[in-house]
């Protein structure tokens, strides 16, 4: 059934309605642009994961004497240095805003026998005009021998999971110690899922 040439179809058969088009593929398909007042609304809140990749921290402060390097094949890793080989880095999220944080996960390696990789992976969160930051979620690292695999814990323990960018901002930080200046033993990067059930401002 069409109306004012197209403009509004609605094919009964496929329970599908189109704006602008005649050939609906989904239950609502507009073809064009949309001018909506308000926000999308999922009728079931849905999981989405916001990447930090290793790319994305810089070393924290400037009083280290390590040397970090990147790869997109070996994360994060101590190059160089004295030892112990700890350094302290930093990146930005960007968090859906209204979503709620559910988990925190980090990504790391360690194929050393004769050294543990020691770290301690926070997600944290600085409200616009104060001076000092809230730990939202943290997670501890003590590897325990080596292997070729890719470790991945994760915390669920939350504290102001509720995303507001307009009174705050939110980043990753990292501490770690290595006992080997290869990499042998690699940081790469963290997820943090959260549940959004709408789109918009």
């Amino acid at each position: 059934m069409s109306f004012d040439s197209g403009t509004l179809y609605i094919d009964a058969s496929a329970n599908r309605v189109g704006v602008g088009t005649t050939a609906p593929l989904s239950p609502l398909q507009v073809a064009g642009n949309a001018a909506v007042t308000g926000s999308y609304t999922y009728t079931s809140s849905k999981t989405v994961a916001v990447n930090v990749q290793p790319a994305a921290f810089r070393v924290k402060g400037g009083a280290e004497d390590e040397t970090v390097n990147y790869s997109e094949n070996y994360g994060v890793y101590i190059d160089a240095g004295a030892a112990p080989y700890d350094v302290a880095l930093i990146a930005p999220v960007d968090l859906p805003d209204g979503a709620t944080v559910s988990s925190f996960q980090c990504y790391y390696y360690d194929n050393s026998a004769s050294s543990e990789l020691v770290a301690t992976v926070r997600l944290g969160r600085r409200t616009t005009l104060a001076l000092s930051s809230q730990e939202m979620a943290s997670i501890s690292i003590s590897s325990s021998g080596s292997t070729t695999n890719i470790q991945a814990p994760v915390t669920r323990a939350i504290s102001s999971a509720t995303v507001d960018n307009e009174g705050a901002s939110y980043y990753v930080d990292v501490f770690m110690t290595t006992g080997v200046t290869t990499t042998a033993q690699r940081f790469y990067g963290c997820k943090v899922f959260c549940s959004v059930d709408k789109i918009g401002p």
